[in-house]
Parts: structure tokens; C-alpha cells; sequence
């Protein structure tokens, strides 16, 4: 089936798989490493997939060190298996996996390299141990998913692919035909979702901020416009009335600016799982916080600063 789908015209690559990534659920093994012990004292269920020698390829999954499958891994040659990074980092941390020995199902399979690591199940929780092994040598195992690398739109194949696995077998039923970024973007799906009302309210909570310091220093321009008017006629600049509003609007923004750092730095511990290669407490993501914040304080004090600057000193001192 794979040789006939790779001979479809725009398929560069095609390879069958147990699993194939982001799927819901995915089969799993225990696993011991070398003859008599496992890094946990005991045997360890991990993920356990088996492929055909272009998956790596047509996924563009990594090879991080030793070598892939190839045509002299087959029935009668020596078992063998690649780990993925996770599993290498958990069981030889420090130290090259290749050639070591792991035990599944009472045989010895002989660890010919490692790969990067790819995602099942929920994107939330970090990549777990993996082991692969190669279809030639485990005859009989079940297929579940087809990955096929293609030129121009996969989407134009998907007549062509389902007429060749209805030849190759008229019982097979497809299921499901996706590409690898329809379901990367249907598994972030929940996680967007959240991350854009945590935006909404967010931008939300920006304008009723802008808003309240904007009424803020509204009414203590007001409130202080003979005050203002008295320092024009004694000499005061335009320029020096509106930094002194403006200091203070900045002001009442950096006090709330600093308890909600303070704030931040507390809950976004509890945000963690919606981070993706972002430390909830990585310092670029609070100064661009801050400085936007304090652009927008500024901006919201702008307006009753400029109307300050302006006042005039006769009408001022007429006040009241």
C-alpha cells in the first residue's frame, strides 16, 4: 500500500504508522532497559509505535543521533529500535543511548538512534517516552494511520488515495483525512479558545483602565484649573504644566503596574499548561507588558494634560 501511494503523482513520500501524531489515544507497552532492570525498578508502560521506514521522513521528525530505519532492518536481522528525545533524556541522561538494549515483550531490541518527540493525546502535557519499531520486523501488526508527504495542496490527493486503498483492500474504511496542520490547528483548538477570552478580557481590562485614569485626571485638572491658571501667570510653560500632569497620571500607573506585576507573577504559575516555550516568569514578557502599559497611561493622561497646558490665566484666576 505505501509503494502504491507512493506512486501517485505529487506524493514525495508515504510510510504507515500504529499511531500518527496528535491522535486521542495511542498504544502502549512495558519496557525495561537491558536484560534485568528499567529505570524505575520495574517495568514502564510508555508509548510503543510501530512504522515503516519513511515516517521519520515524511513527518520531517528529527534524527538527533544514530541512524534511521533502513532496508536491512527486517524478519531475521537483529531487533532494533529508535527512542525519542524524551525517553533518551529520562533513561541515559548525560550518555548516547545507541547500543543499549531494551526489553519488550520478553525480546531485545537494540536502540539504533534517537528522535525527536512527537506530541499524542493532549498538547497540554509534555512529550513522553517513546520507542519505535520498524514494521519489517514485527509482521502482522496493525495500521492505523497513513502519513503521505505531498507536493502543492494535499487536499487534491484525497480522490486518489482513498481509490488506491480501496483497491489494495475494498474493506479497509477511511475514517479520517486530515492534514498534519488541520489537526495541529484542531488540537490547539481548546487552548486558543481560552488564550483568546483570556485576550478579550485582557484588552477589556486595558480600556476600563484607560478610561478611569483618563476620568481621573480629568477631574483633578478640573479641580486644580486656577491652580494652573495662577502658575501661567507667574511664569510656568505650557510644556512644564503638561509634564506635571502627565507625571502624575504615570504615577497612578506605576503603582498599579507594580502590584499587578506582583499579581501576574503569582497566577501565571496556574497558566502554565497554555504556555508553549514560555517560562511563566520570563522577564521580556513583564517589560513589554509594563511599557504598554505605560504607553497607554500616558496616552489616557495626554488629553486632560493638554487641556491643563492650555488653560487660560484670566479666565483661571476668574474661577470660582
Amino acid at each position: 500500500l505505501v509503494l502504491a501511494l507512493e506512486a501517485l503523482p505529487g506524493v514525495l513520500r508515504a510510510a504507515a504508522a500504529l499511531d500518527v501524531p496528535y491522535d486521542d489515544s495511542y498504544y502502549t507497552n512495558s519496557v525495561k532497559v537491558g536484560r534485568h532492570t528499567s529505570f524505575a525498578n520495574d517495568s514502564v508502560s510508555v508509548p510503543l509505535q510501530t512504522v515503516t521506514e519513511g515516517y521519520f521522513e515524511v513527518l520531517k521528525i528529527p534524527l538527533v543521533r544514530g541512524r534511521g530505519f533502513g532496508d536491512e532492518d527486517r524478519i531475521g536481522a537483529p531487533r532494533v529500535a529508535i527512542i525519542n528525545q524524551a525517553m533518551a533524556d529520562r533513561l541515559f541522561p548525560g550518555e548516547s543511548p545507541v547500543g543499549r538494549e531494551l526489553t519488550i515483550d520478553a525480546s531485545q531490541w537494540a536502540i539504533i538512534g534517537v528522535s525527536g518527540n512527537v506530541l499524542y493525546g493532549s498538547v497540554r502535557n509534555p512529550a513522553a517516552p517513546e520507542v519505535f519499531r520498524v514494521m519489517r520486523q514485527r509482521p502482522g501488526g496493525v495500521t492505523t494511520g497513513i502519513v503521505l508527504r505531498a507536493r502543492g495542496d494535499p487536499a487534491v490527493l484525497a480522490a486518489s488515495v482513498r481509490r488506491v486503498v480501496r483497491e489494495f483492500d475494498p474493506d479497509v474504511a477511511i475514517t479520517r483525512m486530515q492534514s498534519l496542520a488541520t489537526r495541529r490547528t484542531d488540537a490547539l483548538a481548546p487552548i486558543r479558545l481560552s488564550v483568546g477570552m483570556m485576550t478579550f478580557f485582557a484588552l477589556a481590562a486595558i480600556a476600563i483602565s484607560a478610561i478611569g485614569l483618563y476620568g481621573v485626571v480629568s477631574y483633578d485638572v478640573a479641580q486644580r484649573t486656577r491652580e494652573f491658571g495662577v502658575r501661567l501667570a507667574l511664569g510656568a510653560t505650557q510644556g512644564s504644566l503638561l509634564g506635571l500632569v502627565l507625571r502624575q497620571g504615570v504615577r497612578l500607573a506605576a503603582i498599579g503596574a507594580v502590584f499587578g506585576l506582583l499579581g501576574a507573577f503569582a497566577l501565571t504559575r496556574l497558566m502554565r499548561s497554555l504556555l508553549f516555550h514560555v517560562s511563566p516568569s520570563d522577564p521580556i514578557n513583564y517589560v513589554l507588558v509594563t511599557l504598554g502599559v505605560g504607553t497607554v497611561a500616558l496616552v489616557a493622561s495626554y488629553l486632560p494634560a493638554r487641556r491643563a497646558s492650555r488653560v487660560d490665566p484670566m479666565l483661571a484666576l476668574r474661577h470660582d
